[in-house]
């Protein structure tokens, strides 16, 4: 995984690149709150935490079994 950085603006993040080659980045956001920026650069998701939390059991549980939902 690649290293985070601070970025100009003072926000930190990281790129990386996803299985197509494509370059993506994750990053703190500047808005109220705490959100992040997080998808293929120059089309990003705006993320809160509440958004977060809501996706984290789907993402870990593919994470672990290569499955989004249980059967």
């Amino acid at each position: 995984m690649n290293k985070y950085q601070l970025s100009d603006r003072g926000f930190y993040g990281m790129d990386f690149q996803d299985i197509n080659r494509i370059s993506c980045s994750i990053q703190e956001s500047s808005a109220d709150g705490n959100k992040i920026w997080l998808g293929v650069n120059g089309n990003r998701m705006h993320l809160d935490q509440e958004s977060v939390k809501t996706l984290l059991p789907y993402l870990q549980r593919f994470a672990e079994t290569g499955e989004l939902f249980e059967d």
